[in-house]
C-alpha cells in the first residue's frame, strides 16, 4: 500500500478513513474549548460552560439558544429593558411606561367619580398616576379600590351618626321628659322663624350636636313665642301645662319652702297631694 493512500485514510480493504488523526477525543492536557477564540473563551466561560464536559456544554448551549428564538420576531415596542430607575432621567423612563401601557397624558386615564362628588380629587389622581408611570388598567383598579373604601366609610360613618343620635335623643327625653315635645316644637318654631335652611341646621348639628342645637333653638323658640325658658318654664315650673324634671324639682322646693302650701299637704288636701304627685312624676319619670 502506498504512502498517499495511507494518507487519504484509505485501508488496505477499501474501507474508508476512521478521522482517528483528526477527532479530539478530550484525552490531552489541552482544554477541550481552547480552540475557540478568547472572546468566545469568556462567554463560556461567564456561562459556567467551561467547567462542564463537551457533551454537557453543547447541551447546554442548545436549550439557551432554543429559549432565545422563541423570542425571535416579537415586535420591538413590546420588548423591554428595566431602566435603573435611580439613575435613569425623565426620557427614559417615560419611554419605560409607555410601552407598559401608560397613557401620552393624565387626561387618558377613565376615572369613575360617585355621582353627586366633586371632580377636584378625581383630576389631581390622574395627574399623579401619570407621574407615576402607571398604566389605564393599574389606575382603574385603585380607583375602584378607592369608591369601595369611600363608600364603606360613609356607611360606618351614617350608622355612627344614627347611634350618636339615638343616644343624644334618649338623653334629651330624660332630660326633658313630659315637656320633650314640646321642646321640640319650639325649636322648630325657631327655625321658621329664622328661615334656616337644612344645609344650616346640619352644619349647626354638626357643631352642636343634636341635643346642644335642640337646646339652643328650643331657648330661641320659648323667647320668641312666650316669657318662659326651657330649663325651668314659669315660676311654677310648668311650661304649657307639662314640666320639665328642673321645672318641676324647682317647683318642688319652692313648695316645701311655703308654710301655707305644706300645712295643706300635711292635711291631706286633695289638690295639694296631686299636685306633688304630678311634680314627683316629672321629676324623677325614671323612678
Amino acid at each position: 500500500m502506498s504512502e498517499e493512500a495511507i494518507t487519504s485514510g484509505e485501508t488496505g480493504d477499501g474501507g474508508a478513513n476512521t478521522g482517528a488523526a483528526s477527532v479530539d477525543t478530550g484525552t490531552s492536557d489541552q482544554s477541550w474549548y481552547a480552540g475557540f477564540d478568547e472572546d468566545t473563551q469568556g462567554w463560556m466561560e461567564n456561562r459556567g460552560l467551561t467547567k462542564l464536559d463537551p457533551t454537557a456544554a453543547l447541551e447546554n448551549a442548545v436549550k439557551g439558544f432554543r429559549n432565545a428564538e422563541k423570542y425571535v420576531g416579537t415586535p420591538h415596542e413590546k420588548l423591554l429593558t428595566l431602566p435603573d430607575f435611580d439613575k435613569a432621567d425623565k426620557v427614559e423612563l417615560d419611554q419605560f411606561y409607555t410601552k407598559l401601557g401608560r397613557p401620552s397624558d393624565a387626561n387618558g386615564y377613565e376615572l369613575q367619580v360617585p355621582e353627586g362628588q366633586p371632580t377636584e380629587f378625581a383630576d389631581f389622581a390622574k395627574t399623579m398616576f401619570h407621574e407615576a408611570g402607571l398604566t389605564d388598567r393599574q389606575a382603574k383598579v385603585i380607583n375602584e379600590k378607592w369608591n369601595d373604601y369611600v363608600a364603606g366609610q360613609g356607611e360606618s360613618q351614617v350608622e355612627q351618626y344614627q347611634e350618636n343620635l339615638k343616644q343624644q335623643d334618649a338623653a334629651l327625653r330624660k332630660e326633658w321628659g313630659e315637656a320633650y315635645d314640646d321642646q321640640i316644637d319650639k325649636a322648630k318654631s325657631a327655625a321658621r322663624e329664622f328661615g334656616l335652611q337644612e344645609n344650616q341646621i346640619d352644619a349647626m348639628e354638626k357643631a352642636l350636636g343634636f341635643d346642644g342645637l335642640m337646646k339652643f333653638m328650643s331657648n330661641i323658640g320659648s323667647k320668641l313665642g312666650e316669657d318662659t325658658f326651657i330649663t325651668g318654664g314659669n315660676s311654677n315650673g310648668d311650661f304649657n301645662g307639662k314640666l320639665t324634671p328642673a321645672g318641676a324639682q324647682a317647683r318642688i322646693k319652692q313648695l316645701q319652702g311655703d308654710k301655707d302650701w305644706s300645712s295643706k299637704y300635711i292635711a291631706g288636701n286633695i289638690e295639694a297631694r296631686a299636685e306633688m304627685e304630678k311634680l314627683m312624676k316629672a321629676a324623677y319619670p325614671d323612678v
